[in-house]
């Protein structure tokens, strides 16, 4: 706080959570707000620094900042490994579960790391081959859409590729006509519960009571 800059250089700032650069060119004050504070968004904000004291220093420099926006320098980061770390932090901090101990974040975390080299524009390319069931693919489609909300709130990625995909059809499973007992049927099974009661070893009538239920009900 209050140290000047020296000619050419660019200071990191940690702003309330966010990181800020700042600079002086030609007489002016620059500044640039970045990403949300995290150790991996500190590593890209060094990186757009250097670039700035690079073009600062070969008089190539956009006074605009168009070129330094994190919109624009995004796609160099979005390595595997970058998404899939993100979205450990983001379901340990956000939503205080575990990608080792959770399946439904396992499973997805999993899949993130099957994929291979991939970033955020090709992540709906990947997730549509997947041939899990309907259920499956709404669940984790829900878990996705979540965490690449954040991912575009924070500016880790230029949007949600997911947005718009729709959760798929689930049939629903016609549950099979049970046919009512009969006035003989009810009268035999009352008959065995009275009879259960009033002796000794009604075990083994509750227990063949049981299995006739059970095969009607099949």
């Amino acid at each position: 706080m209050g140290t000047k800059n020296l000619k050419g250089t660019v200071s990191i700032e940690i702003i309330g959570e966010r990181i800020r650069l700042r600079w002086r060119f030609q007489k002016r004050r620059f500044s640039l707000n970045l990403f949300q504070f995290t150790k991996a968004n500190l590593l890209k904000a060094k990186v757009i620094a250097v670039n700035i004291e690079r073009d600062l220093d070969s008089d190539h420099f956009d006074p605009c900042l168009d070129r330094y926006k994190p919109l624009q320098v995004q796609e160099s980061f979005s390595q595997t490994i970058t998404l899939v770390t993100y979205f450990e932090d983001w379901v340990r901090n956000y939503r205080n579960m575990s990608c080792d101990r959770d399946i439904d974040y396992y499973s997805i975390r999993s899949m993130m790391l099957r994929w291979g080299d991939f970033d955020s524009s090709t992540v709906m390319q990947h997730f549509n081959k997947e041939t899990f069931s309907p259920r499956t693919y709404n669940r984790r489609l829900t878990i996705l859409k979540a965490f690449f909300n954040w991912t575009k709130k924070t500016n880790l990625t230029s949007g949600n590729p997911l947005e718009d995909v729709l959760p798929k059809k689930v049939r629903k499973t016609e549950k099979p006509n049970r046919e009512p007992f009969t006035i003989a049927e009810i009268r035999m099974l009352l008959k065995k519960i009275h009879f259960a009661h009033n002796i000794q070893s009604s075990n083994i009538h509750i227990t063949s009571l049981s299995y006739f239920l059970c095969l009607k009900l099949e």
